[in-house]
């Protein structure tokens, strides 16, 4: 379990595919700052977006998701992880009818999954035709597959 500038590696509940422009309100100092976001990801326990706008781990905000046919939805947050512009969300205190209402979001989207739960075939990466190394396929923390290589001439 992480608990560093990057976040946390524990999933509670699965995520899944979520697109959306989002707001996000954050006090600080007395001052009420406001910015918007993309979300890319939606669970019932949280939301992973990215941001421009600087946010502090730990951080309490107020997050504004707008959700199908329903109004948009004001959820307490904090920050739960922070890469760069990528910002993960946890939800402070849902009602169990904002619960169902993102379940409603979210059903029949794709399930994003654990990056430590995933696992991709053996491959081989030939080199002047007669050297080989097996590998694995590994999903990087960005979400990208990345295929370690060792050149040989």
């Amino acid at each position: 379990m992480l608990n560093n500038q990057s976040g946390s590696d524990d999933r509670i509940v699965p995520r899944y595919v979520f697109e959306e422009r989002i707001r996000i309100s954050v006090e600080r100092h007395d001052r009420k700052f406001v910015t918007d976001g993309w979300a890319r990801d939606l669970s019932e326990s949280g939301l992973g977006a990215f941001v421009a706008f600087r946010l502090v781990l730990d951080e309490h905000v107020i997050l504004e998701v707008p959700l199908a046919l329903s109004a948009k939805l004001m959820l307490p947050a904090k920050v739960a992880r922070c890469l760069g512009t990528e910002y993960g969300f946890r939800f402070t205190a849902l009602s169990a009818a904002q619960r169902d209402l993102i379940r409603s979001a979210v059903l029949g989207h794709t399930e994003i999954p654990f990056p430590n739960e995933v696992c991709a075939p053996d491959f081989a990466v030939v080199l002047k035709g007669k050297t080989a190394e097996r590998s694995r396929l590994s999903v990087s923390g960005s979400g990208f597959w990345t295929a370690p290589r060792r050149m040989e001439h």
